[in-house]
């Protein structure tokens, strides 16, 4: 499948626009922000909880679940240039959690930032790629919202895929391309534990994904 997605994706960039766009806010969060802008323009509930692993307070450093929430984040906030990936867990609802956050959250997830469920990665101190899983959630009911926010797609495709008992599933894709953002919205099974139908979405910075995808296409002799 995802060489198939690759495909469609390089015969797609052939015919992108050139037109400049506005890039989309994600959750109030922009490709290109910087670290402490993600951190500005986060929930309460977030900020809040990246200032106290930054400061690293003693009474929380004996809090086991807290030191993995912040383990993965501290990771990226001390390299410099900021690079790295961490995980999300999902959105504070009310005065309680989602389902989707207290899973996540007693399964142990390093989670820094609460707003989004899946993970945020920084290159070069700026935000490059939002890496978003949308549990529970069909393709008919996410897709309208994502075409709410990108427009039509640049190019939609469907892979067929069959289990060895016989069972075969339609995984679709949805790519939108500009010359600032690419995003791949796609629907995968959740293997090996079940049959169950998945949808995610890839928000990536479109210099950062071309160079992405040409270390991928590359490979290396040693791997």
């Amino acid at each position: 499948m995802q060489k198939a997605v690759f495909t469609l994706l390089v015969l797609a960039m052939t015919i992108v626009c050139t037109a400049q766009t506005t890039i989309p806010t994600i959750k109030g969060h922009k490709l290109g922000e910087t670290l402490q802008q993600f951190i500005a323009e986060s929930n309460n509930v977030t900020r809040e909880e990246m200032q106290k692993c930054q400061a690293g307070s003693p009474t929380l450093k004996e809090d086991k679940e807290f030191a993995k929430r912040c383990e993965e984040f501290l990771q990226t906030l001390n390299t410099s240039p900021v690079n790295g990936t961490f995980q999300c867990a999902g959105s504070p609802e009310g005065k309680g959690y989602t389902a989707e956050f207290t899973r996540s959250f007693i399964d142990g997830a390093n989670t820094a930032c609460f707003e989004l469920l899946g993970k945020v990665t920084f290159e070069n101190d700026r935000l490059v790629k939002f890496d978003l899983n949308f549990s529970n959630h069909p393709w008919e009911e996410v897709l309208p919202d994502i075409i709410t926010k990108f427009g039509k797609p640049t190019a939609t495709h469907v892979d067929a895929w069959q289990n060895g008992y016989g069972a075969k599933f339609d995984l679709r894709t949805a790519t939108w391309i500009t010359h600032e953002y690419v995003v791949v919205a796609s629907e995968r099974l959740n293997l090996p534990y079940s049959l169950v139908m998945l949808m995610g979405a890839q928000i990536t910075d479109h210099k950062y994904f071309e160079e992405q995808q040409a270390k991928n296409a590359h490979g290396s002799v040693l791997d």
